[in-house]
């Protein structure tokens, strides 16, 4: 299995995608799965060289647009129930 790059990004970069990215860490440590994680500023978001991006649905277009990687949309950043369901899936299939 590769390592991944993941990013979290939200408005500034700083609040809800830590939230993200520390929920993320959690889950993918249970699944035992490795991967970088990242929180960004959806400002820096279209330079982001990364394989996946997760994000709340504000910035769902505008991420998709900007980016050749896949985009995640994530409700509630604090559900580890909903990354399990979402996004690991989506971290094995990259990963292999």
């Amino acid at each position: 299995m590769n390592k991944i790059d993941i990013a979290c990004v939200c408005g500034y970069g700083l609040g809800t995608s830590m939230i993200l990215k520390m929920t993320l860490d959690d889950v993918l440590q249970e699944e035992n799965i490795e991967a970088n994680v990242y929180p960004q500023d959806i400002t820096s978001a279209s330079m982001l060289n990364v394989d996946l991006i997760l994000s709340s649905e504000e910035f769902l277009e505008q991420l998709q647009t900007q980016n050749n990687a896949p985009v995640i949309m994530i409700a509630d950043f604090l559900n580890k129930e909903l990354l399990r369901e979402v996004a690991v899936p989506k971290i094995k299939e990259l990963s292999e």
